[in-house]
């Protein structure tokens, strides 16, 4: 992680959004956006904007709004199990090692960040691209019977719904890069 002044203190524009933005954004798309910023003053290229779901046990609720606040997540599987289930749904995935798995195609990069250790809690996953992703992303999540939040609002990860959330992603990231050039 960088530290230092930059890092501590972004400037005016970027301290009012995230005050203004904090209920509605998940604290990863916080981490995002002052990472992209850095990039941008540092003169970095900017391949790390990515629209992201975390995926974890959620009980039984129907909504974020639903989670009790002493919920306690249970484990997901074995890493192990859940790389060998991933490659069986989506045959097309390579995973360089047993952290993470990349789909790649003309149209999109799903990566799954399962972490490190063997027992899962959670694990990321990140989608760079369009619309495109979002039945890989279902068929995923459907076959490991798993949900997953993007934090953008509390509801979780639906298909149909997706699209709209990813495309507004993507308006956001375009704004963003294009007000850098």
């Amino acid at each position: 992680m960088l530290r230092g002044s930059l890092f501590a203190r972004p400037p005016h524009s970027i301290r009012r959004l995230l005050r203004t933005t904090s209920q509605r954004l998940s604290e990863k798309v916080i981490h995002y956006l002052v990472i992209t910023y850095i990039s941008v003053v540092l003169n970095k290229k900017i391949d790390i904007v990515s629209w992201d779901l975390f995926v974890q046990d959620w009980g039984d609720a129907h909504s974020l709004n639903e989670i009790p606040i002493d919920f306690k997540p249970e484990t997901i599987g074995k890493r192990s199990e859940l790389i060998s289930k991933i490659k069986k749904i989506e045959p097309a995935i390579i995973f360089s090692n047993q952290s993470i798995g990349k789909i790649r195609n003309k149209h999109f990069c799903i990566e799954i960040n399962l972490g490190e250790t063997e027992e899962l809690k959670s694990f990321m996953i990140s989608v760079h691209g369009n619309e495109l992703a979002i039945p890989c992303v279902a068929n995923i999540l459907i076959k490991l019977n798993l949900k997953a939040s993007d934090g953008s609002s509390p509801h979780f990860f639906d298909a149909e719904r997706a699209i709209l959330d990813l495309n507004k992603w993507i308006d956001f990231r375009q704004k963003i890069l294009s007000n850098l050039g």
